[in-house]
């Protein structure tokens, strides 16, 4: 479905969600062992600091299901991460 501005109301919805756009490239990446049956599983997620000093946190699970709006549990500002998937 598209606006009449010829943008995919998709795209729309989620600029109009989120206050800015923040490159991944911006976050900080992290990587935390998890002792789970069957063995030792690596998780890895980025953090990226809010303006009211808490922090932005996106796992890399959450990156590939999809999810790119994030909310600040400080402020409540929303932000949307900018990556691109590689091949």
């Amino acid at each position: 479905m598209f606006t009449e501005a010829g943008i995919p109301s998709l795209e729309r919805d989620r600029a109009l969600a989120a206050t800015s756009t923040i490159s991944l490239d911006d976050f900080e990446y992290h990587e935390q062992e998890d002792n789970a049956a069957g063995g030792i599983v690596a998780k890895a997620y980025y953090t990226h600091p809010c303006r009211c000093s808490h922090e932005l946190i996106i796992s890399e699970e959450d990156l590939e299901n999809g999810i790119e709006l994030l909310d600040c549990t400080g402020c409540g500002e929303r932000i949307a991460v900018g990556y691109k998937i590689a091949d």
